[in-house]
C-alpha cells in the first residue's frame, strides 16, 4: 500500500499537468477569437456619396479576382445565385500562412457587401465591402479600407491618381493577370529609369 503512493501522486500530477495545459491552450484560443471579434469594428461612415462618381455600378462581378503580389495572394471566386446576390469563396496566404473562407454577399450600384469581414494576409487587413472600378480599361474590386487611403491621399477635386501599389493589392480579373503583370513590370522599370541620374564622366579619366 505503501509502495503504490507515489505511483498515484505521480498519475496525480500528471493529471493536473494535463489539465493545465489544456486549460492554457484554451485560454489561448479564446482571447485570440476574442480578440479578431472585438478588435475590428465596421467602418459606419458611408462612401457611396464620395465615390459614386468613382465606382462603376453596371459591372459584372460574377467570375475568378486575385491579387498581385510577389510573396503573398488573394482571391475571390465570385458565383451569382440571385439577381444581387453571389456565394463568394475568399482564399489569402504567403510564405506564412493560408487559409480560406465562404461568404455571401449583396451587390448594387458597384458596391459589394460580405455578410461577414473576410482577413486578407497581407497586412491582415479586415474589411465588408468592396467597390467595382474601372482604370485603365482594367476592372477591380478595391476594399473600403483600401478606397479610403486612396481617397484620402491620392484624391483632389474629385479626380484619382490611381497609384499602382493601391491597384496592386486590389482584386482584378485572373483572365487580366498577364497583362497586368507585364503592365506593372514595364511601368517599374521607367520609373526606375527615370530616377536614375544621368552619369557624370570622372575628371580623373
Amino acid at each position: 500500500m505503501v509502495a503504490m503512493m507515489p505511483a498515484n501522486r505521480n498519475r496525480r500530477k500528471k493529471a493536473w499537468s494535463l489539465a493545465g495545459i489544456l486549460l492554457g491552450s484554451t485560454l489561448v484560443i479564446a482571447t485570440v477569437f476574442l480578440y479578431n471579434k472585438l478588435a475590428w469594428q465596421p467602418d459606419h461612415e458611408d462612401l457611396t456619396p464620395i465615390v459614386k462618381d468613382i465606382i462603376q455600378t453596371d459591372l459584372d462581378i460574377e467570375g475568378d479576382w486575385v491579387t498581385l503580389g510577389h510573396m503573398e495572394g488573394s482571391a475571390l471566386t465570385v458565383q451569382k445565385k440571385t439577381p444581387g446576390k453571389y456565394s463568394i469563396r475568399f482564399s489569402t496566404g504567403g510564405c506564412l500562412d493560408d487559409w480560406s473562407s465562404k461568404r455571401r454577399g449583396t451587390h448594387s450600384n458597384g458596391i459589394l457587401r460580405l455578410n461577414r469581414p473576410v482577413t486578407q494576409y497581407l497586412g491582415y487587413r479586415k474589411y465588408d465591402t468592396l467597390y467595382t472600378v474601372k482604370v485603365k480599361g482594367f476592372d477591380y474590386l478595391i476594399s473600403q479600407a483600401s478606397m479610403r487611403f486612396l481617397l484620402e491621399h491620392y484624391s483632389k477635386d474629385g479626380v484619382v491618381d490611381w497609384p499602382e501599389h493601391i491597384l496592386g493589392s486590389a482584386f482584378h480579373r485572373k483572365v487580366d493577370e498577364s497583362k497586368l503583370k507585364n503592365q506593372f513590370n514595364r511601368n517599374w522599370r521607367e520609373n526606375l529609369t527615370a530616377r536614375s541620374p544621368s552619369p557624370v564622366a570622372d575628371p580623373n579619366l
